[in-house]
């Protein structure tokens, strides 16, 4: 019997050169929840889904076939730290810092500091200045304007934001994630067999849609016929409809008509 796959491990960072996303956006994707759960899989070293790709004929690069969620939300996480990994370390360091003594403060202020701690890390963070300490420290004097004069630990505030980094990167280095990965080295005509066999749970990829993704890159040729036009009109509107109906974004400037 001849195997149609072959299995490799790739650097997640090799895989950003090499792979191409669908041409078109799906509705239904993965939650907030989902996503911070499948970082945590990460984090914590825990094994996790591989995933499909396949090289179209005349292609240069491969093209996602199946995993986009996770591929994705690594994306997501590479661009967006802040949304995944847990301050609560250095949240208690500023606070502790900032505030040396809270036996007397109600603890609806304590909670009100830390959340605007925790808002001053993550604006940092999301900003993309968070290697440099002193934006952060100026973030956290910021949100305290009018409420507490912290000038005086500047320096301190500092030297904790020099440890952000490393917490960011302890917390999941994804230049050096692994991720399993099946390339399928069959036919392309197979790929929908491919796809009735994966298809059967969770979020994932219709042979329509991933086809759809392909069939963008076709121009279609028509001679300048009345009846060509109609024709190629009614399957852009009934291309639409199943768009539509199947969560995916796409719409009929996908489409081009070039008479011979």
């Amino acid at each position: 019997m001849e195997v149609l796959y072959k299995n490799d491990d790739s650097r997640f960072s090799e895989l950003e050169k090499n792979v191409v996303l669908p041409t078109f956006q799906r509705k239904l994707v993965w939650s907030k929840a989902q996503k911070k759960s499948f970082i945590n899989t990460l984090h914590e070293g825990f094994p996790f889904g591989s995933i499909l790709v396949y090289r179209y004929p005349d292609a240069d690069k491969l093209s996602l076939i199946d995993g986009l969620q996770r591929y994705s939300t690594i994306k997501d996480f590479k661009s967006n730290p802040q949304e995944y990994v847990p301050f609560d370390d250095i949240n208690d360091k500023i606070y502790d810092l900032i505030i040396s003594d809270d036996s007397t403060i109600p603890a609806s202020t304590v909670n009100h500091y830390k959340l605007l701690i925790n808002e001053a890390l993550k604006e940092t963070v999301a900003s993309g200045t968070y290697a440099k300490a002193s934006d952060g420290a100026k973030a956290i004097k910021n949100k305290f304007d009018g409420e507490l004069d912290i000038a005086s630990v500047m320096l301190d505030l500092v030297e904790i934001f020099e440890s952000l980094k490393d917490t960011i990167d302890n917390y999941l280095d994804i230049s050096q994630l692994s991720i399993p990965t099946i390339t399928f080295t069959g036919e392309e005509t197979q790929l929908a067999t491919v796809f009735e066999n994966l298809n059967r749970g969770g979020v994932k990829l219709s042979k329509y849609q991933v086809f759809a993704a392909q069939w963008s890159q076709y121009i279609i040729k028509l001679s300048e016929k009345e009846n060509n036009k109609k024709l190629l009109n009614k399957t852009i509107e009934m291309y639409d409809k199943l768009t539509e109906d199947r969560d995916i974004k796409g719409t009929s400037n996908n489409y081009q008509l070039i008479h011979l």
